[in-house]
């Protein structure tokens, strides 16, 4: 006698589902590679989302990057995971909220609520946790522009969109846009007359999921989409049950909208993330000690699943020598590890980021137990040291903690603070409070520097630098050389906060390559920066070396760039630049060092009175 259960595989019966334990089973065979070869692939989703790029990269597939963040010289990365994902729009825990991103990108949806103005900075609300945040509403409009538009190069270009949802929980506006994290946990502040907590239903779910699918197939129409669900339960419930109901019932919601939307639309593939790592076949080591977060073995069974329903090996456990390694994939190996914003929901912590208090803890930290760490996490802390040097001599945990919202929201020890430092802050280049101050550092590096020369092009500050320190047995720097393009990108796109910090990491970068006792002088400085930027960042490069402003007429300017076959720009260099900068010298009360008929060792020789009248000379370096 036949029937239908009759010779269907053994992945259709439980007592025989999980004979191997393997998480193969779980992925539903098909004929064609889950990626197809060389498709771009974007992601976003959940804080579980972030662990799956590095794996995709390391397997040779393409993930697809359209807002890059700088990543070289000594500047902390976004926190928070804006530089995670193929574009800087951090996690998107709901599906409210990424057909929200999709609609913003595309312009057809703007929130009424798009901005928090607090006293020194512009906070995107939709991005709360950005390190490199405005400072005036037009660079906040034009930084938030850019990011959308590069966001919706990156829905347009996708060949693969990777979502991962997570949440049916959020907080929302009067128009009902939603907010990645409520107002108060990372930034902003609470106001119980204008943010109003929402539990998506199912219908509300796969309605959102539905319209994003049919939002983005009218631009992008060949786009294959991979739903997965976070296998991270909730860290906190504002809906009133236990978090261990909350979590279940958010997930049950999820998986049934992920399921009815695959099924009802073309080339949209649900993929069992969830289920390898919370199905009975999943060992416990699938989760940290914690029993929310996902342990490192945990995601690389996902992703070896995964890779092999891509037709890819995957890729060893331990990360390929940064030589072999492309920038990008060491970087979002890195960031990965970094927390999101949903965890600040747990943890009482600032509205704000502290200002830096140096050489004092923060009310959040100063109340903080100073007790000591398990004798486990100690030994941990002391392998650190010893393998990567120890804690800098001024460091204090407590202080370090205070001095970032996102680590004040999360950590209750100073000895928390320690083992942060030693594992992450130090290579992601993070601060700590101390008793040097910006102002103190400059004071250090102003006893370094015998002079700097600034001036436009064709100015002859280059001839000038070379033969002054020839004269002082110094080193001429070029702290922009390279980095100068970027300044002006960063700029121009109005952020400006970041590209003052590349200004000045690569001003120290420069520094750190001449020995102590070696005259320095510099062929672009702080002038060159306050250029570009707002007159709000001048104040961060006091007190100034002394300088002097190389200038010349319009005509002899002209003549010099021709001569070196610089005839494009030459024909840029209009009268009103060179007398602008000309009048920037006599407002700063920058010396002028007139070039125009003159001849570059006259000129060298004036520079070289003019410090010895400021005491500069002779040049003895520093003790």
């Amino acid at each position: 006698m036949t029937h239908p259960y009759r010779g269907l595989p053994d992945r259709a019966f439980w007592g025989r589902a999980f004979a191997e334990r393997s998480p193969h089973a779980l992925v539903n065979p098909a004929t064609d590679p889950l990626i197809p070869h060389d498709a771009a692939i974007m992601s976003v989703g959940s804080c579980f989302a972030a662990n799956l790029v590095p794996f995709l990269e390391r397997a040779g597939l393409h993930y697809l990057r359209t807002e890059p963040l700088a990543d070289w010289l000594r500047i902390p990365p976004e926190a928070m995971g804006y530089g995670r994902y193929s574009a800087a729009y951090g996690n998107v825990y709901t599906a409210r909220q990424l057909l929200q991103l999709l609609r913003r990108a595309c312009g057809t949806f703007a929130p009424q609520e798009d901005r928090w103005c607090e006293p020194d900075r512009i906070v995107d609300p939709y991005r709360p946790g950005l390190r490199y945040a405005a400072r005036t509403e037009a660079e906040f409009e034009a930084l938030t522009a850019q990011h959308l538009r590069l966001t919706r190069d990156a829905f347009a270009r996708a060949g693969v969109l990777i979502v991962t949802l997570g949440l049916t929980e959020a907080w929302t506006a009067r128009d009902g846009a939603v907010f990645p994290a409520c107002p108060g946990t990372v930034a902003g502040r609470f106001d119980p007359a204008r943010h109003r907590f929402v539990e998506f239903s199912c219908a509300e779910v796969t309605e959102d999921l539905a319209a994003f699918v049919a939002d983005l197939r009218a631009f992008n129409p060949a786009v294959r989409i991979i739903l997965t669900i976070s296998p991270v339960p909730l860290v906190a419930t504002a809906g009133g049950r236990h978090v261990l109901e909350a979590s279940t019932h958010a997930k049950a919601v999820l998986r049934v909208a992920a399921e009815s939307v695959a099924r009802g639309a073309t080339d949209v593939i649900y993929f069992p993330a969830y289920e390898i790592v919370t199905g009975p076949q999943a060992p416990d080591t699938f989760f940290a000690p914690d029993r929310r977060n996902v342990s490192r073995e945990g995601i690389a069974a996902v992703m070896r699943a995964f890779l092999a329903a891509c037709g890819r090996d995957p890729p060893g456990e331990t990360d390929p020598a940064p030589s072999a390694t492309p920038v990008s994939a060491v970087l979002s190996g890195a960031i990965a590890e970094t927390e999101c914003e949903e965890e600040m929901a747990g943890h009482p912590g600032p509205t704000g980021p502290p200002a830096p208090t140096h050489g004092s803890q923060s009310p959040e930290t100063a109340a903080m137990p100073d007790d000591a760490p398990d004798p486990e996490t100690a030994a941990r802390i002391a392998t650190l040291a010893a393998e990567h040097g120890p804690l800098p001599p001024d460091f204090e945990g407590a202080g370090y903690i205070g001095l970032h919202p996102d680590l004040a929201a999360l950590f209750a020890h100073p000895w928390q603070g320690d083992l942060h430092y030693l594992e992450h802050g130090r290579r992601e280049g993070r601060l700590y409070p101390s008793n040097v101050t910006r102002a103190e550092t400059k004071v250090a590096q102003a006893q370094r520097i015998a002079l700097v020369l600034d001036g436009l092009d064709g100015a002859g500050k280059s001839t000038v630098a070379r033969l002054v320190a020839e004269a002082i047995g110094g080193c001429v720097l070029h702290p922009y050389d390279g980095n100068g393009p970027l300044l002006v990108w960063l700029a121009r796109t109005g952020q400006h906060a970041l590209a003052d910090a590349v200004a000045h990491a690569a001003v120290a970068m420069a520094m750190d390559r001449v020995p102590e006792g070696v005259p320095i002088v510099f062929d672009r400085h702080w002038f060159t920066a306050s250029q570009l930027l707002s007159s709000l960042y001048r104040p961060g490069w006091e007190p100034r070396p002394f300088t002097l402003l190389c200038w010349a007429d319009r005509e002899t300017t002209v003549a010099r760039m021709i001569a070196r076959g610089e005839d494009r720009d030459a024909l840029e260099m209009t009268q009103d630049r060179v007398e602008t900068y000309r009048r920037l010298a006599a407002e700063l009360d920058v010396p002028l060092l007139d070039t125009s008929r003159t001849t570059p060792e006259a000129a060298a020789e004036r520079a070289l009175a003019l410090m010895t009248e400021r005491g500069i000379l002779p040049w003895r370096g520093t003790s």
